[in-house]
């Protein structure tokens, strides 16, 4: 069958200014029903947690992204920044803080995103990614 096979004619247009209507019948943005996460709450409990993880081993930890620059939506992940002292596979620090990362995420109705850098990395090293969270990072514990 083609298209001018079709018979369009009791097909009636949508008017205009159909989606400039205000329609009280459409239910309350998702964002009324969700409110932003508390972050405050969320980045204690990482430090929390991760300082019984890695102890002196963890030397930075860092909110970054949306949340830092107060232009999240009810849906974005909290975004952290874990600076190790050094690792040597990223795969194995992302299961160790799998557990606690879930966990945090579900007390506190958040998606919480974990990065991991190595101390140096996160000192010197000049990419475009490390570049941003430095300029943007709200620090929760700074190297010193």
């Amino acid at each position: 069958m083609r298209d001018e096979d079709i018979d369009t004619s009791d097909i009636s247009p949508l008017p205009g200014d159909f989606f400039e209507r205000d329609r009280p019948n459409v239910p309350p943005s998702l964002s009324d029903e969700h409110p932003l996460p508390d972050v405050s709450a969320v980045m204690r409990e990482m430090r929390e947690g991760l300082e019984v993880l890695y102890g002196p081993r963890l030397r930075g930890l860092y909110l970054f992204g949306s949340h830092a620059c107060g232009e999240a939506e009810w849906d974005s992940d909290v975004d952290v920044l874990v600076v190790l002292d050094d690792f040597e596979r990223y795969g194995a620090e992302i299961s160790r803080v799998g557990g606690l990362a879930s966990e945090v995420s579900l007390r506190n109705d958040a998606s919480v995103s974990t990065v991991f850098v190595k101390e140096l990395a996160w000192l010197e090293g000049n990419t475009p990614f490390l570049h941003n969270v430095r300029e943007d990072a709200v620090t929760f514990l700074g190297l010193g």
